[in-house]
């Protein structure tokens, strides 16, 4: 029965992320063919664009990370907004005081840069969190049923102290989130 339940557990999880994905891509995809448009754009009309033309684009990233991204945690959305904000804020402190021109096409790299980081720090987070919830399974099967030695005798390629190590590491880690 909680094996069942596990599986069925797996596969809504796994559906949702697959999910998830498929709506960060499809987001993406907009948002390159926006900024791809917006670049031809500006190509056309003028190499380089005077910071006075860019600043507007460039005050309200908030809403443009609100707008893109309905499906994302919250806590990710407020960071990335936040410093998004930040680095509008010293852009906009730097054209106010210096007044030089600036490529168009520069925050373009940096946004997709930024972009990019973020995207590769929540798969970090979330292959973190997988591994955790992998070692979690792994610890409350090992207290339930108290299996180590027939586990060992299964897995021949891996040392008994290694084994033993990492079962200790595993059921560590399920008394902590157990509790």
């Amino acid at each position: 029965m909680d094996n069942f339940l596990l599986e069925a557990h797996k596969k809504i999880v796994s559906s949702e992320i697959k999910q998830r994905n498929k709506e960060r891509q499809a987001d993406r995809k907009k948002l390159s063919k926006a900024e791809q448009a917006s670049l031809n754009q500006n190509q056309e009309s003028d190499t380089r664009c005077s910071t006075s033309e860019k600043i507007p684009e460039v005050l309200n990233p908030v809403t443009k990370i609100s707008a893109r991204a309905p499906g994302q945690n919250s806590h990710k959305k407020k960071g990335a907004e936040n410093i998004i904000q930040l680095i509008a804020d010293s852009i906009k402190d730097d054209v106010q005081s210096n007044d030089k021109t600036i490529p168009c096409d520069v925050i373009s790299i940096e946004t997709q840069l930024f972009d990019k980081a973020d995207d590769a720090e929540y798969g970090a987070i979330c292959a973190n969190q997988e591994e955790i919830l992998r070692w979690y399974y792994y610890g409350k099967e090992v207290l339930t049923q108290q299996r180590s030695k027939e586990t060992g005798l299964h897995l021949p390629e891996i040392s008994r102290k290694n084994l033993q190590r990492k079962t200790q590491k595993a059921v560590k880690i399920y008394k902590l989130f157990e509790k």
